[in-house]
């Protein structure tokens, strides 16, 4: 309320430097309302514009002797192996180097892997295998979706 500021006549029993006083307090308390909305109203632009991510509840876990799990056989060398599976619905980012097999298990899952310089997608449907044959060629893996 500017007029107020600029008002030469005082309402009766007050001053014109109380009522400037009053009307600069005002215009303080206006500002850090404005700071204050305009603070509130940052953080609810940024709860709403930072979309809600899925879950990644995929989990590497122990291949025992289970045949359910999502499986890689890598192949270290000199007639050594290992494996590493995934359970679970979700994606992660692996560097899996040395993969000759692939294993499904009771998951529908696609894998994203590199060979010679090329990149590969493909999707298994649960039970499917794919492998390199006994050829001793590998492959690295980069993502492991299961569906």
């Amino acid at each position: 309320m500017f007029w107020l500021a600029i008002d030469a006549s005082a309402p009766a029993g007050h001053d014109k430097m109380e009522r400037l006083t009053s009307v600069g307090d005002q215009r303080i308390m206006r500002k850090n309302v404005k700071k204050i909305g305009l603070g509130g109203a940052a953080v609810l632009g940024l709860l709403l514009a930072v979309p809600a991510s899925p879950a990644f509840a995929i989990d590497q876990v122990a291949c025992g002797q289970r045949d359910d799990f999502v499986k890689l056989e890598i192949a270290l060398g000199g007639g050594l192996g290992t494996n590493r599976c995934f359970a679970n619905a979700g994606v992660t980012a692996v560097d899996i180097d040395g993969v000759h097999t692939i294993t499904s298990g009771n998951n529908k899952v696609t894998i994203n892997w590199e060979y010679g310089g090329l990149y590969y997608t493909e999707t298994l449907d649960p039970g499917f295998r794919i492998s390199t044959n006994g050829s001793g060629e590998t492959a690295r893996v980069y993502e492991v979706r299961i569906w």
